[in-house]
C-alpha cells in the first residue's frame, strides 16, 4: 500500500440480524458472569472473538489495493492488479452487496453502505491502475 490516505472510505451497511451475533455473545458472557457457570462464559467469549475477526467494520480503496478491515488487527488487503470482477448481487432482504473476485478465482462479498457508488470508486482505481 502506498503512503498516501485512501481514495475512497465506506462503512458496511448493517441490518438488524447484523446484530443478533454481538447481543447473542454479550447475553451468553452475562449469564456466565452472573451465574459463574463455565460453559454459558467460554461460548460468549468464542462467538464474541469470532463475531470481532469475521464481521467486516470498513471498506478502504487505496491507488494499489482494496484494504478490508476486520476487527483491530484483523485486515485483508486485495491488490487491486489482482482484481478481475466487481459486480452487485442481491442477497434479498439482505439488499446489494458488492462481490469482488481475484485472478487466483477466489472472492469475497463486501456490503458497503452505498454499493453503486463504492463499485464506481473501484472501477475508476482499477482504470487508473491499468493506464
Amino acid at each position: 500500500m502506498q503512503s498516501q490516505g485512501p481514495l475512497h472510505t465506506d462503512r458496511p451497511r448493517f441490518s438488524g440480524i447484523d446484530w443478533l451475533n454481538p447481543a447473542l455473545a454479550l447475553g451468553l458472557l452475562m449469564v456466565g458472569l452472573i451465574s459463574a457457570e463455565t460453559f454459558p462464559l467460554v461460548s460468549g467469549a468464542a462467538l464474541g472473538t469470532f463475531v470481532w475477526f469475521t464481521r467486516h467494520f470498513r471498506y478502504d480503496i487505496y491507488p494499489d489495493a482494496l484494504v478490508v478491515s476486520y476487527g483491530k488487527p484483523r485486515q485483508k488487503v486485495v491488490p487491486l492488479d489482482q482484481v478481475s470482477e466487481v459486480r452487485t448481487v442481491q442477497f434479498g432482504f439482505r439488499g446489494d452487496s458488492l462481490f469482488v473476485r481475484n485472478t487466483s478465482g477466489h472472492g469475497m462479498i463486501i456490503r458497503p453502505s452505498d454499493p453503486e457508488q463504492f463499485a464506481q470508486r473501484l472501477q475508476e482505481a482499477l482504470r487508473r491502475l491499468t493506464e
